[in-house]
């Protein structure tokens, strides 16, 4: 390896349509192994995305969006006095840990597909 050596990765070179179709010979009955080598799409990657361990980023962008209006809506509650106070301390731990996902992704300490991973995961252990 000389001096002007640049691994160039070559991740998701296969293309999203690619996947789509990859995974639609999976759901017909092919392999992984024959599909991955078929295809192009490693075998991991496809496992990850038939077992639905995979959220699509629409859903996460559909989450956020929910997220943004229910805050608006507890601002406004919050400011008329009408959240009571157990639910007030459970929130402001939820916020604080929303708070701190989005200094680290405004740090740029994450991607945008990990944080919006990591706040559906605080979704689901509300």
């Amino acid at each position: 390896m000389g001096k002007d050596y640049k691994r160039r990765p070559n991740r998701g070179a296969y293309g999203e349509e690619t996947l789509r179709r990859a995974l639609g010979a999976l759901k017909g009955g092919q392999s992984y192994h024959s599909v991955a080598k078929s295809f192009g799409v490693p075998r991991r990657t496809l496992q990850r995305h038939f077992k639905g361990l995979v959220e699509p980023l629409y859903t996460l962008i559909a989450l956020l969006h929910q997220d943004v209006s229910l805050l608006l809506l507890q601002l406004q509650l919050a400011a008329d006095g009408v959240v009571l106070h157990h639910h007030s301390r459970r929130y402001a731990t939820l916020n604080d840990r929303l708070q701190q996902l989005w200094t680290n992704y405004t740090n740029g300490d994450l991607t945008t597909s990990r944080f919006l991973r990591a706040r559906l995961q605080i979704a689901c252990h509300v």
